[in-house]
């Protein structure tokens, strides 16, 4: 199910592909350079969250190199490579520390930097407040993974349903798949499109007093 016009999203994509592939021809930046960010976002995550998925008991939801993504580059002062600019890095945490159980969240976090001989510096804390900013489009708390494809971002997060036929505060009904492009004009990032992917409680339905009937365990 989508929930946008097809022919708006091919013409979104088609245009932000377009205007990354005058960088495919040169090297690309060095490996090094992700490591650099990883290691930024993690002094960022750690000195405004706790419990964060650079912490050594995150487990399976660690950030690591995979969570970093090159979203711009440009050539560098030897004119034979690439160098990135811009990088968006994927993480968890409560930021603030307030313990509840609802203020764990996940964040896309830009960092950018001005030259080559610059380090990178946080250029916006969340990138998705673009899209939520006015109403809530994605839900953060429950983003499961994150892709970055020739400047497409792919977001796969849940939420809850409409009719309250959700397994409760933790456990919303809908999974969807979010693509998030950039608009240079507006220096903004967009939702192209949300696509349903999955129904976790398929035979959940209300009971008396608006409350949730749920039939068997959430598919994964």
């Amino acid at each position: 199910m989508y929930f946008f016009d097809k022919s708006s999203i091919v013409k979104m994509i088609s245009l932000v592909i377009l205007s990354t592939t005058a960088h495919s021809a040169l090297a690309k930046p060095p490996l090094k350079e992700k490591y650099d960010v990883l290691k930024q976002a993690s002094s960022y995550a750690r000195s405004s969250a706790c419990m964060t998925t650079f912490d050594d008991d995150a487990e399976d939801n660690m950030t690591t190199i995979r969570d970093v993504h090159l979203i711009d580059s440009e050539t560098g002062f030897d004119e034979e490579g690439e160098i990135g600019t811009k990088y968006i890095v994927y993480w968890g945490g409560d930021v603030g520390c307030s313990g509840g159980s609802g203020t764990y969240s996940n964040y896309l976090t830009s960092f950018s930097r001005y030259s080559e001989s610059r380090p990178f510096l946080v250029d916006r804390m969340n990138i998705l407040d673009d899209i939520n900013e006015e109403s809530y489009k994605i839900n953060e708390r429950f983003i499961e993974d994150v892709e970055f494809y020739n400047g497409v971002l792919l977001i796969t997060s849940s939420d809850y349903s409409e009719d309250g036929t959700d397994g409760g505060n933790n456990f919303p009904r809908y999974k969807y798949r979010y693509t998030v492009v950039y608009n240079e004009n507006k220096d903004q990032w967009i939702l192209a499109n949300k696509e349903l992917i999955k129904d976790k409680y398929p035979n959940a339905k209300n009971g008396d007093f608006d409350e949730v009937v749920v039939f068997e365990e959430p598919y994964l």
